[in-house]
């Protein structure tokens, strides 16, 4: 599941260090290491569990936004560009919400400001103000 190799010693060398007696005559006799893991009621096993889900639920969520993405490709017919690719959030979107979409997709915020092939990335209510630039350099003039 991705953990590292002394995580996985440290768990093991814990789990492994449990042994049981039997009481024969309520004398305890004979050792018994278990080789196939904890048993039931081990204080360790709800952090085992937490660790382990959670660890689970990440591969899981990298999945989910693979199949997502390859879905779309696939339905589209396009593939996604990550290094040319940005996304727009209106002022709306909290920045919890921002940071969440640009990890998910794995690609970066555009901010108003910024400019591809020369255009502004985001034009706003104003077109005629927001494309000034591309009619001056074509020599065009609005008439009335």
């Amino acid at each position: 599941m991705g953990f590292s190799n002394r995580r996985v010693d440290l768990i093991m060398a814990y789990v492994g260090s449990a042994s049981y007696q039997v009481l024969v005559n309520g004398v305890p006799r004979g050792n018994i290491w278990p080789t196939r893991g904890i048993r039931q009621g081990d204080p360790l096993s709800p952090y085992l569990f937490l660790i382990c889900s959670k660890a689970l639920n990440q591969q899981l969520q990298h999945a989910a936004k693979t199949e997502l993405l390859q879905l779309y490709e696939q339905a589209s017919g396009q593939k996604l560009n990550r290094e040319k690719t940005t996304e727009f959030f209106s002022k709306a979107t909290t920045e919890e919400r921002k940071a969440e979409l640009v990890e998910f997709l794995g690609v970066n915020e555009v901010r108003e400001y910024e400019k591809y092939l020369g255009l502004l990335a985001v034009v706003g209510r104003n077109k005629k103000e927001s494309l000034n630039n591309i009619r001056e350099g074509c020599g065009i003039s609005y008439k009335g």
